[in-house]
């Protein structure tokens, strides 16, 4: 797990320098950037993996975490499937960012903590992530989820 979490870290780096390179053009634009699509792709792909296994991460106790990001994505409460991001996705950098880090601090926390599971219980999870940190699986995923899943951005008011 340790080496899919470093894999995602790398990941986030590449795209926080273009999302530098494209702060410092002086270009306008009103499409969203290819590095802000790349981070909704990354939230998204996070958002996925934490809801598909929800109710084994909140056995290690961290299930307000879970709850606070989910808030924070716009996630209905009442909701306990995962829900389509399609057209509600953050434009903001920072906040994408935050999204990202907070998602992976709670696969940290995950992997710290299933000790006091019994190995049968993540033994599918785990090695689930350790499949997605062969090669360039994630970069693979994430050009498909671009693919599969083309309008995450939510549409701005216009004035």
């Amino acid at each position: 797990m340790e080496e899919f979490l470093l894999k995602l870290i790398k990941m986030n780096d590449k795209v926080n320098v273009a999302v530098e390179k494209e702060k410092n053009s002086k270009k306008i634009t009103n499409i969203v950037k290819p590095s802000i699509k790349t981070k909704q792709c990354l939230v998204y792909y996070l958002y996925r993996i934490i809801c598909k296994n929800r109710k084994l991460i909140k056995k290690v106790g961290v299930g307000a975490d879970i709850n606070n990001i989910f808030k924070s994505m716009g996630v209905p409460k009442s909701r306990r499937v995962c829900n389509s991001m399609n057209s509600k996705m953050s434009n903001d950098s920072v906040e994408l960012e935050n999204l990202i880090i907070n998602m992976m601090e709670i696969l940290n926390n995950f992997n710290e903590k299933r000790t006091s599971l019994l190995p049968n219980t993540y033994y599918d999870f785990y090695n689930f992530l350790e499949e997605k940190s062969k090669g360039n699986q994630i970069r693979n995923d994430l050009e498909e989820l671009s693919v599969l899943v083309p309008n995450l951005s939510a549409s701005e008011s216009r004035p």
